[in-house]
């Protein structure tokens, strides 16, 4: 129980910690870069509704699905080395240095998002019909960037796959593609966000 649990429950509630920061980095350090072209504003790119939604749908399953199925070693493994429950025991998991890796990595990734995105509005921002790509526009390009990137780094950092894993890496995916639309097609015709979806 020791051995094998807690050495799994102990790296896993590490993982699911670290994991929740660095999303939530990801996302809100873009509105952060965002700051520095609209001149300190406090105008946001993201409707509000959608940026709730991050940590509601989009981004919910894979910390559960880490914190509780990932097996970064075998159950055989664990027994058969008992020295390997030290790994815990010496903050190998857990400490400030792995800390401040994850959030630097999350302001890293969310600066390379905004300023990819930026650039490519900037010179590509021409839509279909003759209409051209607002600051909404740009807001869902970084939001779906956040999302994917965010995803991805979950999809990298778990020790095993399972069902529960395929369910909540590309669920979470197919999640946003289903529900944005859905949700857009409401708020036209609710008259709500009108300028937020291009419409």
């Amino acid at each position: 129980l020791l051995l094998v649990h807690g050495a799994w429950s102990y790296q896993r509630i590490s993982l699911a910690i670290l994991y929740s920061f660095y999303k939530n980095i990801v996302l809100y350090m873009t509105q952060f870069w965002y700051v520095f072209t609209n001149a300190f504003s406090g105008q946001s790119m993201v409707e509000s509704w959608t940026l709730t939604s991050y940590n509601v749908f989009f981004t919910v399953l894979p910390p559960f699905v880490l914190g509780i199925f990932d097996q970064y070693l075998t159950a055989n493994m664990l027994n058969q080395y008992p020295g390997l429950y030290k790994l815990g025991q010496k903050r190998h998991f857990f400490n400030v240095t792995n800390f401040w890796g994850w959030a630097i990595n999350g302001f890293y990734q969310s600066a390379v998002i905004f300023v990819a995105t930026i650039n490519i509005f900037r010179y590509g921002n021409v839509l279909s019909r003759g209409q051209v790509a607002d600051h909404w526009s740009l807001g869902v390009a970084v939001y779906t960037a956040s999302i994917l990137t965010s995803l991805g780094k979950a999809a990298l950092v778990s020790s095993q796959w399972t069902k529960f894993t395929l369910i909540a890496i590309p669920g979470s995916i197919a999640i946003w593609l289903v529900l944005f639309p859905i949700y857009g097609s409401i708020a036209h015709r609710s008259g709500a966000s009108k300028e937020y979806f291009g419409i």
